[in-house]
């Protein structure tokens, strides 16, 4: 079994996506340059540690480079306003 050993800089782009991002649309996810500015990391190591990490994910979306930290999974269209009665 592999265990999970991350260094200081994995755990900090981490703690950085937890606090920065929502699990609203529009907010799960941050650029790959926005986490490196933040974080006084290159583009290349960011990219690197989001992708080694459990939980950081990868946007399946239309923008490229995108990272967060809530699964994607689909949401229903029920879930934000609720059954409508007509």
């Amino acid at each position: 079994m592999v265990s999970s050993i991350y260094t200081c800089k994995d755990q900090r782009v981490y703690e950085w996506l937890k606090t920065n991002t929502n699990n609203e649309p529009g907010e799960q996810f941050r650029s790959t340059r926005a986490i490196a500015s933040w974080n006084n990391l290159t583009v290349d190591r960011v990219r690197y540690i989001c992708s080694i990490h459990e939980k950081i994910f990868l946007s399946t979306g239309k923008i490229e480079d995108m990272w967060g930290v809530f699964e994607h999974t689909p949401r229903s269209v029920y879930e934000k306003r609720g059954i409508i009665s007509i």
